[in-house]
């Protein structure tokens, strides 16, 4: 074990085969601008060694932590570990995985801070992570300079769940996930915060596989830029926003763009959009849409459905705010199952219906006509 306890050290640290690497609170790695573009902490390929753990602080001006190789185990930060730039002309990221195994997991914990000035906080690339990705509440994972705070391309990772905030550094354009070209085998969850200044999505899948669910019980969003989009042939599972979720910023807070959800998209919580729910050129292939009970959302159009297949019923049992419609759809779009809203309140003495339901509904050639017959206010 190569441990770090109560000294400073000024260059690169490089972990051999078979150790681990301990910073105590009082440890310190750091490599000065004399000695930049040298990283922090170095595990080269083919190197096969076993952890990482930090509870001091590892702040170099380019990378602090460079994975090229194997840890058997994880990384697990209660510290600090950044980048510390700008410096220019050189890769700057908090923890970078290129071409890397890691059979643990990459865990951030309360007090734990993972960022860059002026690049990706945790950027994974080529690289597997099988244990997935935690950060806890209390945990910041922050960016700056327009970079995604997690960004990982052509990757297989575990679950993704944070309950801290991923994201944008105060006052600086960032956002928080894009994933690209990424396999991931169990869900994606926040019960914590997301967010983006700067125009891009917060929450942003493409070209990607989630097998479980897309999951919000926190808050996901930002002026001006989409909450959550899954675009370019991607397939997810569920998309959920929870009763106490809160998904809200520019035109879409729900945007499936050229891909497939599997199992339906449920909101219980609030969304905060000019287009709420959007699908293009998409398909639910099960599962319909469930606006439930104490749900809000609240734009022009609360369901915009644009050349979608949609299998299954769309449901609203909850409020369906929109200037141009609850439901609009066109171009294409199907509806094989029913469209499920509340009845108006019966006059006394009369029984009231549970729900009024429409009958399945195909898109006709002008979208005017369509967007009348499937408007639905409550």
């Amino acid at each position: 074990i190569i441990t770090v306890d109560n000294t400073t050290i000024d260059n690169t640290c490089t972990i051999g085969s078979g150790e681990s690497l301990n910073v105590t609170a009082t440890g310190v790695i750091t490599v000065p601008l004399a000695n930049t573009p040298n990283n922090g902490v170095q595990l080269a390929t083919g190197v096969s060694a076993v952890s990482i753990t930090n509870a001091g602080t590892i702040n170099p001006v380019a990378v602090a932590l460079n994975i090229e190789g194997t840890l058997t185990g994880g990384i697990t930060n209660t510290g600090t570990i950044a980048s510390t730039g700008p410096w220019g002309g050189i890769t700057e990221e908090g923890i970078r995985l290129s071409g890397a195994t890691v059979n643990g997991a990459i865990s951030n914990g309360p007090a734990g801070m993972i960022s860059a000035v002026n690049g990706t906080a945790i950027h994974i690339v080529n690289s597997s992570v099988v244990g997935g990705i935690t950060n806890a509440a209390g945990g910041n994972i922050n960016t700056a300079g327009g970079f995604a705070a997690l960004d990982i391309s052509n990757a297989q990772i575990g679950t993704i769940d944070n309950a801290g905030h991923i994201g944008k550094t105060p006052g600086q354009n960032g956002r928080g996930m894009a994933l690209s070209s990424v396999t991931l085998t169990g869900d994606i969850l926040n019960s914590g915060s997301i967010d983006t200044q700067g125009g891009n999505a917060a929450l942003s899948v493409s070209t990607s596989t989630v097998s479980g669910k897309i999951s919000n019980s926190g808050t996901i969003g930002g002026p001006s830029s989409n909450g959550l989009s899954v675009v370019n042939s991607s397939t997810v599972g569920m998309i959920e926003n929870t009763a106490t979720g809160i998904i809200s910023g520019g035109t879409q807070m729900i945007g499936v763009g050229n891909s497939t959800v599997t199992s339906g998209i449920v909101n219980a919580g609030k969304l905060y959009g000019i287009h709420p729910i959007v699908l293009t050129t998409s398909t639910i292939s099960g599962g319909g849409i469930l606006n439930d009970t104490g749900a809000e959302t609240h734009g022009q159009r609360s369901i915009s459905l644009s050349v979608a297949q949609i299998s299954g019923d769309i449901v609203n049992r909850g409020l369906m705010d929109g200037a141009e419609g609850g439901i609009t759809a066109f171009n294409g779009s199907t509806i094989t199952g029913n469209v499920i809203t509340p009845a108006p309140s019966p006059p006394p003495c009369r029984a009231a219906p549970v729900d009024w339901m429409a009958p399945a509904y195909s898109s006709a050639a002008t979208p005017m006509s369509l967007a009348r017959s499937l408007t639905v206010r409550s």
